[in-house]
């Protein structure tokens, strides 16, 4: 094992941070007792891991302590935190418990090896974490690691009529669906120096959704049929129940989940646009349109 080996457990395994210099100043005598040689390491090591334990004291410390008279350590906050002859009043005051110069700077759990435990300080507001406390940060970000968030290319649709039946091939083929399931449009009406809210209907939904299609052109003839069903060639429209399409769309899901958010309705064909190219060698994609059937039509 390499020298900065032997130093780096012996601070780990210490539980304070004079105890980790004291096991680092024998760690090195014993080196440099075994290897006269390497007496000028052994020296640069310790000033570099001296140097770097009084930073991490300097920077941890609370600030009342810092103004403390420099006469509590030997060698100023390093000695008070190293356990100076007066340190065990003054750490008491502080409400630490225990000191590492290894992995605990960053955790207050004191159970944890190398961990740095102050009383009070989970509870009271940080900078650092936006002014937060220490326990409300770490309980949003368990929060946040337990949730199981909504992905966007996780989705199920399910689209059926009584012209043409369950078409399996729509959720296959499907890539993207945009619609805003709620639309509610209103007019503000003034009353002398206020303005009032009133409401007055809820909007259709606009349904687009982009998908391939095979080589027989399955779905460009179910849409197809549909637009017959609704406006024929002879200048007459059908009825609602023979081109109505009824669309099923879960989200985050790609089965039927119980418990999953779902939007459900009825709709007619509204519009289709194809795009070919002969500068590419591409899938090919459609565009389809539907308008929702009124409103207070229930699937």
């Amino acid at each position: 094992m390499s020298l900065f080996n032997e130093i780096a457990s012996s601070l780990a395994q210490s539980t304070g941070i004079g105890g980790a210099l004291s096991s680092l100043n024998a760690q090195i005598n014993a080196f440099t007792g075994m290897n006269p040689a390497t007496a000028a390491m052994a020296a640069q090591a310790r000033g570099m891991a001296s140097t770097a334990v009084a930073q991490l004291a300097n920077k941890y410390t609370p600030a009342v302590v810092k103004r403390m008279d420099a006469t509590m350590g030997a060698s100023g906050y390093g000695g008070l935190l190293g356990g100076g002859t007066n340190s065990g009043n003054v750490l008491d005051a502080m409400g630490v418990t225990t000191y590492s110069a290894v992995n605990g700077l960053s955790s207050v759990n004191s159970q944890a090896p190398g961990a740095i435990s102050i009383r009070g300080f989970d509870g009271n507001p940080n900078p650092l974490f936006g002014g937060i406390s220490m326990a409300e940060a770490r309980q949003i970000y368990q929060e946040a690691q337990s949730t199981r968030f909504a992905k966007k290319n996780l989705f199920l649709i399910d689209v059926s009529s009584r012209l043409k039946g369950s078409i399996s091939n729509f959720n296959l083929f499907v890539t993207d669906i945009e619609y805003a399931p709620f639309t509610i449009t209103g007019e503000k009406r003034r009353v002398g120096s206020s303005v009032l809210d009133s409401v007055q209907s809820g909007e259709p939904v606009e349904l687009r959704i982009t998908t391939m299609d095979d080589q027989a052109g399955t779905l460009k003839n179910w849409f197809q049929a549909h637009c017959m069903a609704a406006v024929a060639l002879d200048g007459t429209v059908g009825l609602p129940e023979q081109y109505a399409i009824k669309i099923v769309i879960t989200h985050a899901f790609i089965k039927p989940a119980s418990g999953a958010y779902t939007d459900t309705g009825l709709y007619r064909p509204a519009n289709i646009e194809f795009s070919l190219s002969r500068r590419e060698d591409a899938l090919q994609e459609i565009q389809m349109s539907f308008s929702q059937l009124d409103t207070f039509m229930a699937p």
